[in-house]
C-alpha cells in the first residue's frame, strides 16, 4: 500500500511538471548521451579524487561508491528544469530518497549549448568551506552530497531560455538528482588510510 501511494504521488508530480511550461519558450533542454557520459565520468572524477586523499583540507574517503547515470532521476530532473523555476523540488522515488543539486546562470548574450563542468565545479568547490566531519549546511550541501558515500546514481536535467530581467536576457537552468540522497545528520564518508581508492 506504501509502495502504491509512493508511486501515485510520483504519477502526480511528474504530470503536474510537465504541464509547467515556460512562459516565453525554451530555446534548448533536455541532456545528451555525450553530456550523460560526462557527468557521470566528472562525478567519479571528483570522488576517486577525495578516495585517494587529493581533496585539499578533506581526508580520504575510504567508502565511496562509483556512480551510474540513472534515467529516471534524470526524467524527474528534466521534468523541474522544464519549468523554468529556479528552486528546490521535491522528488519521490520508491526505491529511495532522492537529494538534488540545482544551479542556475544568466547572460546579456546568447550563449547556447550546456556547460555542465561550471556548475559540477561550483558545487564540489564547496569543499572548501566544509569542516569535516560536520553534517549538513547549506554553505557545504551540494558538495556534501556529491561526495556522500552510499550515493551511487545521478539523473540531471537542464534547460535554456529567454528572460527580461534588465540587461538579462538568457538564463540556464541545471538540475541533477541523486540516489540514494545524503545530507543526512552523519559526517558524509567514512575515513581511513586506503580502501576503495578507485571506487567501490
Amino acid at each position: 500500500m506504501k509502495l502504491i501511494l509512493k508511486l501515485i504521488i510520483l504519477l502526480i508530480n511528474s504530470a503536474l511538471l510537465c504541464n509547467a511550461v515556460c512562459s516565453r519558450g525554451v530555446f534548448e533542454s533536455g541532456v545528451s548521451q555525450n553530456e550523460r557520459n560526462f557527468i557521470v565520468n566528472e562525478h567519479n572524477r571528483l570522488r576517486m579524487m577525495l578516495a585517494k586523499g587529493q581533496v585539499g583540507g578533506q581526508p580520504r574517503a575510504i567508502n565511496l561508491k562509483r556512480m551510474y547515470w540513472d534515467d529516471r532521476l534524470a526524467q524527474a530532473a528534466q521534468n523541474i528544469a522544464n519549468t523554468c523555476v529556479y528552486g528546490h523540488v521535491r522528488v519521490s522515488d520508491p526505491r529511495w530518497q532522492v537529494g538534488q543539486n540545482i544551479a542556475t546562470s544568466w547572460s546579456s548574450n546568447d550563449r547556447k549549448g550546456a556547460n555542465w563542468s561550471e556548475p559540477i565545479m561550483n558545487w564540489w568547490n564547496e569543499y572548501r568551506q566544509y569542516k569535516y566531519p560536520g553534517g549538513f549546511s547549506m554553505a557545504t550541501g551540494h558538495y556534501t552530497q556529491m561526495a556522500w558515500d552510499d550515493t551511487k546514481y545521478v539523473g540531471c536535467g537542464y534547460t535554456y531560455f529567454p528572460i527580461s530581467n534588465g540587461n538579462m536576457k538568457y538564463q540556464k537552468i541545471y538540475v541533477c538528482n541523486y540516489g540514494p540522497a545524503g545530507n543526512y545528520p552523519r559526517a558524509p564518508y567514512k575515513t581511513g588510510n586506503s580502501g576503495c581508492e578507485n571506487l567501490c
